[in-house]
Formats: C-alpha cells, sequence, structure tokens
C-alpha cells in the first residue's frame, strides 16, 4: 500500500490527488472484493489492487466524466483486467516450468484458467441481462432465475404465454448477438 501512498502523493495536481484519494477511500474496499475473486492470496490482492490502481490514475479525466454507475463498473472492469493479467502471468510461469520439466510433454489445460474464463462469461452475461428491456429481462430472471414456467411468468407480467415466448426468444437473441458477438462461444 505504500506504493499507492506514493503513487498519490506523486500526482502534480491538488485536484488529481484529492479526486483520487476520495476514489481510494470510496472504492478500496471494492476493488480488494474483485480482486478476491481472481486471487486469495493476500500479496496478489494488493498487487493487483495497486496495479489497478495505478492504471486509474493514468485515466483521470476519463473517470471525472463517469456517473457513480459507470465509474464503478470502470473500476471493476480495471480490476479485473489486472487480475486477469497476473494470472496469465502466473499460469504461463508455471506452464514454463512445467514444459521445461516435462521436456516436450504437453501440459494438461489448467482448471483455475477454465474458472476465470467461465467467471468472466458468467459476469458479462449478467450485465447484458440487466442491459435488456424490463419486460425481456423480468421474463429472463422469472424463467431462468426462479426457474417459473410460461404460465406462471405470463401471470407474473400480466401477459399471455405466447408474449413470454416471444420476450424469451428476443431475449435469447439480444444476448447471442451481446455477448457471443465474436463467434468464440455458443449459447
Amino acid at each position: 500500500m505504500l506504493m499507492i501512498c506514493a503513487a498519490m502523493a506523486a500526482l502534480p495536481d491538488v485536484d488529481d490527488r484529492a479526486f483520487m484519494q476520495r476514489l481510494w477511500q470510496d472504492y478500496r474496499r471494492y476493488m480488494f472484493f474483485t480482486a478476491r475473486r481472481y486471487a486469495r492470496d493476500d500479496a496478489v490482492l494488493e498487487d493487483i489492487v495497486s496495479e489497478s490502481l495505478m492504471r486509474l490514475m493514468e485515466k483521470l479525466d476519463t473517470l471525472r466524466g463517469l456517473n457513480e454507475i459507470r465509474l464503478q463498473a470502470y473500476i471493476r472492469n480495471t480490476v479485473r483486467s489486472q487480475a486477469v493479467n497476473a494470472l496469465r502471468a502466473d499460469i504461463r510461469e508455471a506452464r514454463g516450468m512445467e514444459r521445461e520439466a516435462l521436456s516436450g510433454v504437453a501440459a494438461p489445460e489448467d482448471p483455475a484458467w477454465r474458472r476465470i474464463e467461465l467467471a468472466e462469461e458468467l459476469e458479462l452475461l449478467l450485465e447484458a441481462v440487466e442491459r435488456l428491456p424490463e419486460n425481456e429481462r423480468r421474463a429472463v430472471k422469472l424463467r431462468y432465475g426462479e426457474g417459473k414456467r410460461d404460465a406462471e411468468i405470463a401471470a407474473a407480467l400480466g401477459v399471455a404465454e405466447s408474449t413470454v415466448r416471444k420476450y424469451l426468444a428476443a431475449a435469447r437473441q439480444k444476448l447471442k448477438r451481446t455477448i457471443y458477438a465474436d463467434g468464440g462461444y455458443a449459447l
């Protein structure tokens, strides 16, 4: 944490220092909470959060223009990016040692890496669901979150069952386009 204090103190502008100190005060717990999804070791967590804060200091003008919701999302994405970068570096290092030890035998797929990918996909999906139109979002939450049938969803939304099916089909199409636009995954 000394690195964070030193970096903030090194900011030449008084307003920049005050802004970053407020940001740190308001969001440090959130940053650690986000980083903890990717790492458990305290030293690694501090490295991830410190590196994230350094990246955020480079984007002061951008951060100042964001409302609270967008600022929180920007911070989360920055921390997530730094955590993934740290994990990738650890995996590359471990695989390098593994390859060296096995002299040419391919290393198996790392389950920790797959968990990271799945966590990122889930977070993208949840964010995409929140951006759906209200009726589609409610239908998706009732179906997939609560396991309700079409008739139950129709009653809850006050619409016909055929409308529920249309909401769900439209939501699935939007989610596919939003999340899997690169063609890398199939829903």
